[in-house]
């Protein structure tokens, strides 16, 4: 099935990653497949959630359009959601999507940003596309500048 991925890029000074926790609640508005309707509003879940469908298969949520009422589902890959790559886009996570593709994705909770030497800026909200931090390892300010983000099929 189609898997979509949201890539982003960003230049990073005197940072060595940008992350997404594994508890980090994803929120994604969605576009049925069949009629074309986008969810009305943004859908959220994290990767411990699970829902059981027919033959034992599980997948991470499941979604019924308000329009045609068909039931599609997503599944969050369980992948590493960090990037460290400055100025290039690169994927940071992955959704295998059945009847449904995601259209946004929605920051609603803070990243975590990694320093050079491993300080850690936890609840870091990246704002106007910039995060401006001081590293007290380092003793220097660093920054996540040009933050932007693409969702496409993945190839």
């Amino acid at each position: 099935m189609p898997v979509f991925e949201v890539q982003i890029r960003a230049v990073l000074d005197r940072v060595s990653s940008v992350s997404a926790p594994s508890d980090y609640s994803w929120s994604f508005v969605f576009t049925c497949g069949s009629c074309g309707e986008n969810t009305p509003k943004p859908v959220t879940f994290d990767e411990s959630m699970s829902v059981d469908l027919i033959r034992g298969a599980k997948v991470t949520l499941t979604i019924k359009c308000k329009f045609c009422e068909r039931t599609s589902d997503v599944t969050l890959l369980v992948e590493p959601h960090v990037y460290s790559d400055s100025g290039e886009f690169k994927p940071f996570v992955g959704l295998d999507c059945r009847g449904t593709s995601p259209s946004l994705w929605n920051i609603i909770e803070p990243l975590t940003i990694e320093g050079q030497r491993g300080f850690i800026f936890e609840d870091t909200e990246i704002i106007n596309q910039e995060f401006f931090g001081y590293d007290e390892d380092l003793k220097q300010e660093c920054s996540v500048t040009e933050f932007e983000h693409v969702l496409q099929r993945r190839k």
